[in-house]
Formats: structure tokens, C-alpha cells, sequence
């Protein structure tokens, strides 16, 4: 009884280091990137007031965009194709078009929308041009469409209702944000950036990291020492 129960716990806990040391993996090949790239601008983060508060406020951007991109996405990466054994899911490229269980199909519509309500809210907290709601929804497009394409290379599908409910929900979290704004007057009046294009830079730098760097087989190999 005792030797199950070790055995049943060294189990669980290699489980959970596993876990864990993967998404340290993963975060770092997200992050490195976006690194560079404020590294590379550094003399312009020199110039801004309030950057200490404003790398703050883009590193929780960046944690969130991990996390949707790798934990509820799960986007595919260029390491896939090595060792896909069958043919990816496809791409369905007609709106609404519920081949199976339409409850299903409904529940992950609403999760796609939630998983873009923080978008939605976080861009125009953190940069006055993302107050307009074309560019904050442009932007939440963008990334749900790299997410699309990063998984034609995985066993994930492809699909338009994803790009669609994914566009909603950035656009209700900035509805969601022009409340807070309204009730809030103050809040986001120190807002700064180091260009205009600075979060597109992020979504761009964060998800080719994860697409090109994170190798998720060579991590399953490195890992055996666990169990």
C-alpha cells in the first residue's frame, strides 16, 4: 500500500514539474522576443514618463497573450510539421456552418469570445491609440487571425467562427473599457507608448517566438528524468 502511494504521488509530481517547466519553456520563447525589441528601443523608453508603470502594465499584456495564445489556443509551431502523422483538421471557411453538435459549437463560440474580453479591455487601458474601437478591433482580428494560421500547422482546426467570436469579444471588452473609462476618469491618463505600433509589435514578437523557438517534443524528451 505504501509503495502504490509513493509511486501514485512521484507520478503526480512529476506531472506537475513537467507542467511547470514547460510553461516556464514556453513563456521564455514568448517573452525573449519582446525583450529584444525593448532592448533595441531602449532610448526611447529613456524618454517617456511613467515607463515604470507602463512596462508593468505591458507585462501583464504580454502574460495574458501567453496564456491565450499558448494555454487556451494552443497554437501550433513550425516543430509540428516534423511530427504531424496525419493531415491537420482543415479550415472551414463558412461562418456558422455547425457540422456536429451545435451545443458544443456554441459553448466554444462563447469561449472564444471570453478569451478575447481582456483584449478588448487591456489595449486602450494601456495605449491611447487603441481607444478607438476600429484599431482595437483591427488588433484583436490580427491576433485571432495569427493564431488561425499558426494552427494549419498542428492537429488544430482552423476556423472562421473563431476569427469572428474572437473579433467580438476584443470589441466587447472594449465596451467593457469605455464604461470603466467613463466611471473612471482618471484611469489611464499616464498612459504612454513607445510607438503606435508598440502592441502590435508585442502580438507579433511574442507569437513568432512561440512558433519558431518552442519545440515541444525536444521538451517531452529532456523530460523523461521525472518519471
Amino acid at each position: 500500500m505504501k509503495w502504490a502511494v509513493f509511486l501514485w504521488t512521484s507520478t503526480v509530481l512529476a506531472h506537475i514539474i513537467e507542467y511547470m517547466l514547460r510553461r516556464f519553456y514556453s513563456l521564455a520563447c514568448f517573452l525573449l522576443p519582446c525583450i529584444l525589441w525593448y532592448i533595441v528601443n531602449r532610448k526611447k523608453l529613456e524618454k517617456k514618463e511613467n515607463m515604470p508603470l507602463h512596462l508593468f502594465w505591458c507585462g501583464v499584456f504580454l502574460v495574458y497573450l501567453h496564456l491565450a495564445a499558448w494555454d487556451a489556443a494552443d497554437i501550433g509551431t513550425i516543430w509540428d510539421t516534423v511530427h504531424l502523422d496525419h493531415m491537420p483538421m482543415g479550415v472551414n471557411l463558412r461562418p456558422f456552418s455547425y457540422d456536429g453538435n451545435a451545443r458544443i459549437a456554441t459553448r466554444l463560440n462563447l469561449l472564444n469570445i471570453f478569451m478575447f474580453l481582456p483584449l478588448g479591455f487591456l489595449l486602450p487601458l494601456i495605449w491611447k491609440e487603441h481607444r478607438s474601437f476600429i484599431r482595437t478591433a483591427l488588433t484583436g482580428l490580427y491576433f485571432s487571425l495569427l493564431i488561425e494560421l499558426c494552427q494549419l500547422f498542428n492537429h488544430r482546426a482552423t476556423d472562421v467562427d473563431d476569427l469572428i467570436m474572437n473579433t467580438l469579444g476584443a470589441v466587447i471588452g472594449w465596451g467593457i473599457w469605455r464604461i470603466y473609462s467613463l466611471l473612471f476618469k482618471n484611469s489611464g491618463k499616464r498612459s504612454v507608448s513607445v510607438m503606435p505600433s508598440e502592441a502590435i509589435w508585442l502580438i507579433s514578437l511574442g507569437v513568432a517566438g512561440i512558433f519558431l523557438l518552442y519545440n515541444r517534443y525536444i521538451g517531452s524528451d529532456m523530460l523523461y528524468f521525472v518519471y
